[in-house]
Formats: structure tokens, C-alpha cells, sequence
């Protein structure tokens, strides 16, 4: 389950759908091999492959993307990387892909008008 915070704090309408990109992950080379591929139209129904690895100190990735008109930059997948324990699953990454807009460094030579 995961939450998307500008849908729960009202400032963004749900998006159409959400998707998660399942893969193995391996963390010594940065590899990735395909699992399974996911929809939902809520944050709490993506259903979890039933064939992810099971023998604890293995890596899974789950990239999650939602399709929303309104906000296009929600196509880039945050990407989510869990390690295997004795216990279940536990969340040991997360990252955010920049857009090549939003958030953009602002050249240190432009001039505070340009800023």
C-alpha cells in the first residue's frame, strides 16, 4: 500500500490509474529483471505478484506511476526498492526521477530577475 499526498491532502484529483512495475532486484550490480506489471485505480488495491522471492537478504524494486491528465510528470515512476527479511518485506530506497522540469537547478550566473 502506498499513499499519493497530493491526492490524500486534497490539492490533486485521483489520477485515471495507478501502475507498479514489478522487478528483482540485484543490489551488487544494479540488474533488474521483470516480475509482473499491475493496475489499479486506488493506491490500496495494486495487488503484489505472488512471485516475488521469498529467501531473506533479496532485493525487489517496485516502480509506481499514475496516469493523470492534469499532472503528467506523474508518468515518472517513483521507484521503490524493498530488502527480503526473516520478518516480510522492508523498505530500504525510494527515489524520486526528476522530470527535467520541475525543480530544475537555476544556473548560478543568471540574474536575479531570471530567478
Amino acid at each position: 500500500m502506498f499513499e499519493n499526498a497530493a491526492v490524500a491532502a486534497g490539492f490533486a484529483a485521483a489520477p485515471a490509474a495507478y501502475h507498479a512495475s514489478w522487478f528483482r532486484f540485484d543490489n551488487t550490480t544494479g540488474e533488474t529483471q521483470p516480475i509482473a506489471q499491475m493496475q489499479s485505480t486506488t493506491t490500496e488495491t495494486i495487488l503484489t505478484p505472488g512471485l516475488l522471492p521469498t529467501a531473506p537478504g533479496t532485493f525487489i524494486e517496485v516502480d509506481l506511476t499514475a496516469d493523470s491528465a492534469d499532472h503528467p510528470t506523474w508518468q515518472q515512476p517513483v521507484r521503490t526498492f524493498f530488502r527480503r527479511t526473516s520478518g516480510g518485506w522492508t523498505l530500504v530506497g525510494l527515489e524520486r526521477l526528476p522530470d527535467g522540469k520541475a525543480g530544475a537547478p537555476v544556473p548560478p550566473q543568471a540574474s536575479k530577475e531570471q530567478r
